[in-house]
């Protein structure tokens, strides 16, 4: 679930790169 926080911090810097990259992370975490 490490991976999930950096999601929700990777959307308040706005980073398009990081959030696609945390999308594909969320899926592998569930």
């Amino acid at each position: 679930m490490k991976f999930a926080t950096v999601c929700t911090s990777s959307k308040n810097e706005s980073s398009r790169r990081r959030i696609m990259v945390c999308a594909p992370t969320n899926k592998a975490i569930a």
